[in-house]
């Protein structure tokens, strides 16, 4: 669920990531799962299923969700 100080977070690592390796290199699939962690478990999943190269969590459910999913992208 949106919350300033996890949407602050969110924020922080975004510009982060783009200072870093450039707006035009960088492609962010956001998603909420809206205080439902069964819905991080979905998210995750696809997201791995994607093989996407770095998933970024920032609530405790959705950091379970995403350590449990995988053992190769980092988070």
């Amino acid at each position: 669920m949106p919350h300033p100080a996890l949407d602050a977070a969110t924020r922080g690592f975004k510009d982060a990531v783009v200072a870093e390796l450039g707006e035009e290199n960088v492609v962010f699939d956001e998603q909420n799962a809206a205080g439902e962690a069964s819905n991080c478990t979905t998210i995750v999943g696809g997201l791995v299923a994607s093989k996407v190269d770095l998933i970024m969590a920032n609530a405790t459910p959705a950091v379970a969700a995403a350590y449990n999913a995988t053992e190769t992208i980092p988070i």
